[in-house]
């Protein structure tokens, strides 16, 4: 591949550079607005993606080291600097990042084992985060006292929107935010090398992070530096500045009687829904849980380099000695964590289809064919006892894909990640994709029961708008439009009895053309 990008802003110059890298996208930069007012107090580098700083990152972009280089001098100009890496991602701490540092003379430690709280931190002028939550309001804090802060996501911890949200109350409070999906944007992508981060750097590599949105574009603290041309931002800079003490104010003359004024309560935040627009659907009942899956490797037929992770959110270690993690779709392909499987809290193990590397664990399922369907599939991570602990589903098997397979991509789905992972822990077999698949199956398919919506068209086809005598097959269109335009199927919590909570899932659905009518389908598990 060759890349052509625009020489000057104000000019139709254009300039060859040679590709170092597969270019999968084209980056478009917006015009770059001037540098906020010095001085400054603290500032902020988000990269959408943890690939970036990698050794592999490196190894793709040859400029990679200068892009570090001016980070380090973006934080702290021309003295050494002294920066801590609060991660356990291989993104922030693998080996080709830490010798640039080290060799531009700037001390670099990691680690998750330090206080994370404001007096700690500021003991650092940078610290890098990515993957492992982080208190936000420290970090908040930690800005606004003068400390820098370099923030990578596109990790899968979590999945995307779960990682999105354990980053976006620090982003918000600077004008910035991450989304809540991860973009599909791998390769080297072309820079701006009019901003002093990019300056002697042609590219950088990407590898499906999270996308960067500028949430104040006019503001001149925040602004989103690297922008693909799919519209999707990829790298983005804040900057605080302490504003001046106020002057004492002289005491008033004569005493005034004020009136206070209640604050007004605190209105909670609302839990995120699931999406439509999350890659992954995952669910997690422990700390240990599936966090990321790479199901389409590069190795051409057996797709050798495909891996699953199984990430420790915890702090404290977890013994997964007998745990078994399969695929939905080719349950004889598992492998079982031998005896003295200890996972650390903050660490992540990797199973690859038939690859070994010590690095990341050096699980392998040894298996000769490709295990995860490129199309979609539900991976699931069993405990010694047989629970189901943790579920990712992927392509048709997500939420928005079961939709399309089944024909209804306009319904409406509405659940919780919580509710979802509090049914899955009742310990039932039925998986919470497996149970939405069933249930509007069941929907569109079910006549025996003369209260179902389907048996209400075919009792009578002409109150539906359809001949009479209308066949099962003509019913269920009728009802699939009807789910289509303004159907909204949600997920209930599961009440108590004497005998405890019931294990199975429990759907209703609500359709506008059946005059406010709710049905209800029951997934046994």
């Amino acid at each position: 591949h060759q890349l052509w990008t625009r020489k000057n802003y104000l000019t139709s110059n254009w300039e060859h550079i040679p590709n170092s890298g597969a270019v999968l996208g084209i980056a478009y930069y917006p015009a770059v607005r001037q540098p906020a007012p010095k001085p400054l107090n603290g500032q902020i580098v988000v990269n959408g993606d943890e690939w970036t700083l990698s050794n592999q990152g490196f190894q793709k972009a040859p400029d990679t080291a200068t892009f570090v280089t001016n980070v380090a001098q973006y934080f702290v100009g021309d003295k050494k600097g002294k920066f801590h890496v609060l991660s356990n991602n291989f993104g922030l701490t693998q080996s080709s990042l830490e010798q640039t540092m080290t060799k531009a003379g700037h001390t670099w430690t990691k680690g998750m084992n330090i206080p994370i709280d404001l007096a700690t931190l500021s003991q650092y002028d940078a610290v890098f985060v990515g993957g492992d939550p982080v208190n936000n309001q420290v970090l908040i804090d930690y800005v606004k006292n003068g400390g820098k802060v370099y923030l990578c996501a596109g990790t899968g911890q979590g999945g995307s929107q779960t990682e999105a949200n354990n980053w976006n109350t620090f982003l918000a409070a600077f004008g910035l935010k991450y989304g809540g999906s991860y973009n599909g944007i791998s390769g080297n992508c072309p820079v701006n090398q009019n901003h002093p981060l990019f300056a002697g750097v042609k590219t950088i590599y990407q590898d499906n992070g999270n996308s960067i949105v500028d949430l104040q574009p006019d503001s001149p603290l925040n602004q989103v530096i690297l922008t693909h041309s799919s519209g999707q931002g990829l790298i983005a800079t804040a900057e605080f500045i302490k504003t001046p003490a106020p002057q004492p104010t002289p005491a008033p003359v004569s005493p005034v009687d004020v009136t206070p004024i209640p604050t007004p309560a605190p209105v909670p935040t609302p839990e995120p829904l699931v999406t439509d627009s999350e890659e992954f659907t995952i669910t997690a009942t422990t700390n240990v849980t599936i966090s990321k899956l790479v199901y389409k490797g590069a190795v051409k037929r057996t797709q050798a380099d495909e891996y699953i992770e199984i990430s420790n959110l915890g702090n404290s270690p977890a013994n997964i000695s007998g745990w078994k993690i399969t695929s939905a779709g080719s349950s004889k392909q598992f492998l079982t964590f031998p005896p003295g499987t200890i996972l650390e809290g903050g660490k992540s193990f990797r199973i690859y289809t038939n690859e070994v590397h010590p690095e990341t664990g050096g699980f392998s399922f040894g298996s000769k064919t490709a295990i995860w369907n490129d199309a979609g599939d539900e991976a699931k991570l069993f405990d010694t006892a047989g629970s189901n602990v943790s579920t990712l589903a992927y392509g048709k098997n997500t939420v928005a894909g079961i939709k399309q397979e089944l024909k209804v991509p306009q319904l409406k789905f509405v659940a919780t990640h919580t509710l979802i992972n509090k049914q899955m822990a009742l310990g039932g077999k039925v998986t919470f994709t497996e149970a939405l698949s069933s249930a509007i199956q069941s929907f569109l398919e079910d006549d025996s029961n003369a209260k179902n919506p389907l048996a209400l068209i075919l009792k009578d086809p002409t109150a539906f708008g359809l001949a009479a005598g209308a066949t099962k097959a003509m019913a269920t269109e009728k009802l699939r439009s009807y789910l289509n335009e303004g159907g909204t199927l949600s997920l209930l919590p599961n009440a108590k009895s004497s005998t405890g909570v019931d294990k199975n899932w429990i759907f209703e659905l609500s359709l506008a053309a059946f005059a406010g009518k709710t049905f209800c389908a029951v997934v046994t598990c």
